[in-house]
């Protein structure tokens, strides 16, 4: 039998919210726990609940408080909560907040509830969730002034942490890294944790989106990897 995903919601247009509530339990393996179309009592939730929901799905354009402002409120916090963003503000400049708040998925609101559903599942196993919209918000973010919020373009990391880091986006354990690079344990998590110091990021989320919007490492897609060995 599968986990249930504890899910809470936020999104100051009651009916959306009601509708993706109703959405989401269709799906047997997920649960809302929690709903709300206020920023502020969301805030509170988070601050006093005893435990946490899995994953947040969070909206951008609402009042009193933004979302960016919920985003940086969660951050200053320390709240450990894989968040998925869910907006109408689906663009690069947007996306710029998203790699500095180390969102695991950025959707628009548009998303269908297969795709959802999936980014749900991968969020809440510690993925950063990517399809190709995302993919091409890159692009437009690299080639647009956007790129200036990138908040890592002067970090430098040496070349034993940047083979770890491209282990540790392709999801190998720490034992596996050390065996790959003929290193030991030990030596594997003072790189992780000398990555993270520089990247100034809590978790393999920060680093993973680090590594995708320095193009360090690309994160295959879904329609990609289905490609994968076609003629």
């Amino acid at each position: 039998m599968k986990q249930i995903i504890n899910i809470a919601l936020l999104d100051d247009d009651c009916l959306f919210v009601e509708g993706l509530a109703s959405l989401i339990g269709t799906n047997p393996n997920f649960k809302v726990i929690f709903k709300s179309s206020n920023p502020v009592d969301f805030i509170e939730y988070l601050k006093n609940s005893k435990e946490l929901p899995d994953v947040a799905l969070i909206d951008l354009n609402m009042k009193p408080m933004t979302g960016l402002e919920v985003l940086n409120i969660i951050n200053q916090n320390e709240i450990d909560l894989r968040i998925i963003v869910l907006s109408s503000l689906f663009n690069s400049v947007m996306y710029g907040y998203m790699i500095k708040y180390s969102i695991s998925a950025f959707l628009p609101k548009y998303t269908d509830k297969n795709e959802l559903f999936e980014a749900i599942e991968q969020v809440y196993h510690h993925k950063v969730f990517m399809n190709e919209e995302n993919q091409l918000l890159i692009n437009e973010y690299y080639s647009s002034k956007s790129k200036n919020q990138n908040p890592w373009s002067n970090i430098f990391l040496t070349e034993r942490e940047h083979e770890v880091l491209i282990c540790i986006c392709k999801e190998l354990s720490t034992r596996e890294i050390a065996e790959n690079l003929f290193i030991t344990v030990k030596t594997v998590e003072s790189h992780r944790s000398k990555i993270m110091e520089k990247i100034g990021c809590k978790n393999v989320i920060g680093m993973v989106v680090f590594a995708i919007l320095n193009g360090l490492f690309v994160l295959t897609t879904k329609n990609e990897m289905q490609n994968q060995g076609k003629p």
